[in-house]
């Protein structure tokens, strides 16, 4: 396994130049895109109850109830449940599932398509609040070969996958939990991951490639307290461009 994380580096970095499509990767440091600084409007929310299906553009969500059967013995029993489970289903998008959506909001991310999920205070119903991010969620590039620079955003691109080693993609992938957006870089071989914050830096090698954070932007409507982001909109939006470079003996 080839993976290691290198100390941040106080080098100065390229000045940014002007941002062009925000779903496309740069040869160079540009400045946030301005698509992923503001704010898609948000379609009014629409309720859901288990046992109903509901389509939401190119999503369909199906509430159902998921059995848990009986499991252990003496005082390690523990009966059998019933657990809500919101399906979704997006065709070519893919599809994604949400165990027990009332315990706590959560966003589903397909495409184009951003839904957050919630409890609607009445029963097991659920409340889902919809927007367009700017572009689809996953981008799929060749084997960079110079350093090459991506954006990775909760309205832009939240995966971005290259060849590696073997059959296995290097993937970088923003994660985008309610809880604060969190930066995941793997391969074939290793798995990096770590919570963002707006002073974050770094660079990881892994396999044949150095992986760099290069610049966190906090997008609209959010903030960081010192310990964690705030946001009054679906979620906390956070911008991260990464600088993805091969390494002597790669690709």
């Amino acid at each position: 396994m080839r993976a290691r994380i290198d100390p941040a580096v106080d080098a100065p970095k390229p000045a940014p130049v002007a941002a062009g499509d925000p779903c496309l990767e740069s040869s160079a440091r540009t400045v946030v895109p301005a698509a992923l600084t503001k704010l898609p409007a948000v379609q009014p929310p629409r309720t859901l109850d288990v046992g109903e299906e509901l389509a939401l553009g190119p999503l369909t969500f199906k509430y159902i109830t998921l059995e848990i059967p009986a499991r252990g013995r003496g005082p390690y029993r523990e009966e059998a449940e019933q657990v809500p489970l919101l399906q979704v289903f997006g065709g070519a998008l893919g599809g994604h599932s949400v165990s027990d959506p009332r315990m706590s909001p959560r966003i589903v991310r397909l495409g184009r398509e951003l839904v957050r999920v919630e409890t609607d205070g009445q029963g097991d119903r659920v409340r889902l609040r919809r927007t367009t991010a700017t572009c689809p969620h996953e981008h799929k590039l060749p084997a960079p070969q110079a350093p090459t620079y991506v954006w990775l955003s909760a309205l832009g691109r939240t995966i971005v996958t290259f060849p590696g080693r073997g059959t296995v993609p290097t993937t970088l992938q923003l994660y985008t939990e309610l809880s604060g957006p969190g930066l995941s870089v793997n391969s074939e071989n290793a798995i990096l991951s770590r919570q963002l914050r707006p002073d974050s830096a770094g660079a990881f090698t892994i396999d044949d490639y150095l992986v760099e954070i290069v610049d966190v932007v906090p997008g609209p409507d959010t903030t960081h307290d010192g310990q964690r982001w705030q946001s009054n909109g679906l979620l906390p939006i956070v911008n991260v461009q990464l600088e993805v470079t091969p390494q002597p003996g790669g690709p």
